[in-house]
């Protein structure tokens, strides 16, 4: 894939390679994902709640991602539940890329900020994944 080549600077701001092993199953897993990054060590992944694959790494689990050209380990937190950390977490979203409010279905106010009627319809159909590199 682009984001583990030296070409990865064309899409690597705004996806990285997260891979992790099926807490079940233990099979392998590795696909991309958009992200935010918060800090220097910690990265905000959203994805909707009827797709399954985060529950393979509640818990703090092991991930490893690749990053900005680099692979790094780390652990991963899943928020699923609490209506203010995925309105924060779809809002900082936002404001990277406003252009991607039609994907959220989240109407932007003038300023550029998610609406709260939209925020409070949406929030429960998403996840937070946030990952703390180590």
């Amino acid at each position: 894939l682009v984001l583990r080549s030296p070409f990865h600077k064309s899409v690597s701001k705004t996806l990285l390679l997260l891979a992790f092993r099926g807490r079940k199953s233990g099979k392998k897993y590795c696909f991309p994902v958009g992200y935010i990054q918060k800090g220097k060590n910690d990265l905000i992944v959203l994805t909707p709640k009827k797709r399954s694959w985060w529950k393979n790494v509640c818990y703090d689990a092991p991930v490893t991602v690749y990053v900005q050209g680099q692979k790094r380990q780390g652990r991963a937190e899943v928020v699923h539940d609490d209506h203010e950390v995925i309105a924060q977490g779809i809002t900082a979203f936002l404001r990277h890329n406003p252009k991607a409010a039609p994907m959220y279905q989240v109407e932007l106010n003038v300023s550029g900020e998610p609406t709260p009627e939209t925020l409070n319809r949406v929030v429960p159909h998403w996840t937070v994944v946030r990952i703390h590199l180590l």
